[in-house]
């Protein structure tokens, strides 16, 4: 849906700047037919909006299209009179997202490929090997082993739905190396863009932290943001409850510090955001070439204990 709401906020920003009104901007943004869904909620939206709701409410019977973040944004933005400016910012944080991601991805492709015909070399070896030493009798386990895979497969996706299966799988996702420090990046940029598109809405900074840590996708690294937004509700010094967050880099409790003390925030994030993104990609290069060497190195070994067990055959 990521890819559906850039497209929504782009086509509403473009068609408010023009000075065409909400409800008739609505009306005019379009998706393919075979979108029916998105489609569906903009005409529900247009709907409430003409019926006299703000589009912060039209926009909350959907969360599965619009999360919370930007449903917040949207409503900061209709108290601040600053709709526009956050649309726009709503849809560079976007794009960003889906930029990284897409990145991300790429550098995996080719390495998630060898490794996905290793696997089905792997299985073939292994089936060759077995029907040498069990006979006919393989395809009886055969089939009991692809009943349990395809089992677990199934119990370990309910799982990983579920609150504790999430939580875990989070703080999982945090703690295994190398890629840890790649995701741990990445969560720390989706934070700084996060501000970026929602402080110069005019929300407190209590609320700033808490409609910040609930939109980032890792509830761990979340709930600590959360945190800092709690402490200062709690009476705690802004520069103490930062400073207390145990998922946030210096540079970026110190960019905070001095950001909110001299009103410039947003703009301090921009040169962390693209350090940061530079930073992800000498990472992601980095570990591809170490995945790469492993490849070769464990192509080597399957190679030679394979050639070993068919002589010891031929010798037989």
């Amino acid at each position: 849906m990521n890819d559906d709401l850039i497209i929504f906020t782009d086509q509403l920003y473009t068609l408010l700047k023009s000075g065409i009104a909400l409800s008739k901007a609505l009306g005019m943004i379009k998706f393919n037919d075979s979108n029916v869904a998105m489609q569906e909620a903009i005409t529900m939206m247009q709907v409430s909006v003409e019926r006299g709701l703000p589009l912060s409410a039209a926009l909350e019977g959907d969360s599965e299209i619009f999360p919370q973040y930007y449903v917040e944004s949207i409503r900061a933005a209709e108290a601040s009179g600053i709709f526009q400016d956050t649309l726009n910012r709503l849809s560079v944080y976007l794009k960003a997202e889906k930029q990284l991601r897409y990145r991300i991805h790429s550098y995996f492709k080719y390495p998630r490929s060898v490794a996905g015909l290793m696997i089905v070399v792997a299985l073939f070896l292994a089936w060759l090997h077995g029907y040498i030493v069990f006979g006919r009798n393989l395809i009886i386990i055969g089939t009991v082993a692809v009943v349990l895979i395809y089992s677990l497969r199934g119990m370990l996706h309910n799982w990983l739905k579920s609150e504790c299966g999430t939580l875990i799988f989070d703080r999982i996702k945090l703690i295994i190396w190398p890629f840890n420090k790649v995701y741990k990046l990445h969560l720390q940029k989706m934070f700084a863009l996060l501000i970026m598109s929602i402080y110069k809405t005019g929300i407190s900074i209590i609320e700033l932290f808490h409609l910040t840590g609930n939109a980032i996708p890792n509830r761990v690294f979340g709930a600590e943001i959360t945190k800092i937004g709690d402490r200062i509700e709690g009476g705690a010094p802004l520069v103490d409850a930062i400073d207390s967050c145990s998922v946030l880099p210096p540079i970026l409790k110190r960019t905070l510090h001095v950001g909110h003390e001299v009103g410039v925030l947003d703009k301090n994030f921009e040169d962390f955001v693209r350090k940061t993104e530079l930073e992800i990609n000498l990472l992601v290069k980095k570990y591809m070439l170490n995945i790469y060497i492993l490849i070769v190195f464990i192509l080597v070994i399957i190679a030679f204990n394979w050639i070993g067990y068919l002589q010891s055959l031929i010798s037989i």
